[in-house]
């Protein structure tokens, strides 16, 4: 894996229709490691890993070679931005935010909503946390995430 070239991304698009086929079983003990690293590194210094850890955790007790090698382009796409990271600036108030789920977070809107209607549903609760202010992003011009209509 040293001589590895990286991704630009953890998971190809279409991982998950391409796990349903059937395939050759690989070696049960690497894979947990390895997915127990990307685990790691999700929940402590990488939330770009997040998706990766968790699709490939759903396959931890009969992984097969496809799930593998969707393993090993994560920890190349791992190699391959070893410099991120989450970055805490040093400017101002400091103020930390707690919310019961990550809806309660959003500001009144239609795709809110919607969000918070999901929620109810079951799809999906937590609690979540912010330091300093939500609304900094904003004025930096980040990319917004976008809700999808159904």
């Amino acid at each position: 894996m040293m001589d590895a070239n990286h991704f630009s991304t953890p998971v190809e698009q279409g991982a998950l229709e391409a796990m349903t086929t059937n395939d050759e079983a690989c070696d049960a003990g690497r894979y947990p490691e390895a997915v127990g690293s990307i685990m790691w590194m999700a929940t402590m210094t990488r939330p770009d890993l997040a998706f990766a850890a968790a699709f490939l955790a759903c396959f931890t007790s009969a992984p097969t070679n496809r799930h593998w090698g969707t393993a090993k382009r994560a920890l190349r796409y791992i190699k391959g931005t070893m410099d991120h990271g989450i970055c805490f600036r040093a400017q101002g108030p400091g103020k930390i935010t707690a919310f019961c789920d990550a809806a309660s977070a959003m500001k009144p809107t239609p795709q809110a909503d919607r969000v918070r209607a999901a929620e109810k549903a079951g799809s999906a609760s937590g609690p979540q946390g912010a330091l300093g202010d939500p609304d900094e992003e904003k004025k930096e011009n980040r990319e917004q995430p976008t809700l999808l209509d159904p």
